[in-house]
């Protein structure tokens, strides 16, 4: 009982932040000579939602290695409860979330540390890896086609041992010893980094429309969708700040410079913020009608 007053004082400090996010992020916007098609702009929030949900398919296939068969409902009601987390200060409370969240639907706590972290690194990688790429391939990157020096980091992030190094500095941080990567095949490491990727390009698609939302011609699909990848890598690693509030934005500004000018930057950057939000207030919206599942079954709990 005492864990469920404690979840549910989570849950409502959770959204009390994300409201507080949602408000200030609007009153940002200038209303005056604003041009909005509301059309792109719901496609981007139902793709951003995708995107967002989509680190439940990466999640299960890092699981599966232990015979835990989470049920496709439970791990999407779980990924999108946790996310809210990212808007409480401090930066490590949507895993903690994650995990126990996990944990109420039977998943031991030091497994679900183990493929929660692995989840995490694995989609950072794959933005480090589609990023670089993406803003070479726009030939708009100019002077940050030296990202490319990025990707040797990136791919040795998805490698056993490199998975190892990162979760025992984590468990050391957290204090939660045995956060080993055991019995997690390096073939489901791949798949579950293949299946990273589209986070990514989902994501982008979802800037994309919300500058045509804007009636904003600059910069295309590549520069879109690589700069936000960066910027959110960037965003990620600055954790003192909520969601990367503040910094995803300031790099997504800056990588699409030679394309928007930095008025047009700066609107799309806190339009698409605005977006974030509220595909995250979709998805928890939808998180709380699921009917809650369990594990089918544990082989292994570890």
């Amino acid at each position: 009982m005492r864990n469920r007053w404690v979840g549910l004082g989570a849950l409502a400090a959770s959204l009390a932040f994300l409201a507080l996010a949602l408000s200030k992020t609007y009153h940002k916007i200038p209303k005056g000579s604003l041009h909005f098609s509301p059309a792109f702009a719901v496609c981007a929030v139902l793709l951003v939602a995708l995107a967002n949900s989509w680190s439940a398919f990466v999640w299960r296939v890092l699981l599966a290695p232990r015979g835990i068969d989470l049920p496709f409902r439970e791990s999407l009601r779980i990924v999108s409860l946790s996310q809210l987390g990212k808007y409480l200060p401090g930066g490590f409370w949507q895993p903690v979330g994650w995990v126990g969240l996990g944990r109420s639907s039977g998943i031991a706590p030091g497994v679900g540390s183990v493929s929660i972290g692995m989840t995490m690194i694995l989609i950072v990688a794959a933005a480090l890896v589609v990023g670089p790429v993406l803003l070479v391939l726009s030939h708009a990157a100019g002077s940050f086609v030296w990202l490319l020096l990025v990707l040797p980091l990136a791919l040795g992030l998805i490698h056993p041992r490199t998975l190892e190094v990162v979760l025992a500095f984590a468990a050391r941080v957290t204090r939660r010893p045995g956060l080993d990567v055991g019995g997690v095949p390096f073939n489901h490491v791949i798949v579950a980094f293949l299946l990273a990727v589209p986070v990514w390009l989902i994501h982008g698609t979802a800037l994309l429309l919300t500058a045509h939302a804007l009636h904003m011609t600059g910069g295309g699909w590549a520069l879109m969708t690589g700069a936000f990848a960066v910027a959110w890598s960037v965003g990620f690693l600055a954790l003192p700040f909520p969601g990367g509030l503040g910094i995803r934005e300031t790099v997504l500004v800056i990588l699409l410079g030679g394309a928007l000018t930095t008025a047009q930057g700066l609107l799309l950057v806190v339009v698409f913020r605005l977006v974030f939000i509220v595909a995250e207030a979709l998805m928890t919206g939808l998180a709380l009608v699921i009917p809650r599942g369990h594990v089918r079954d544990v082989a292994n709990t570890g």
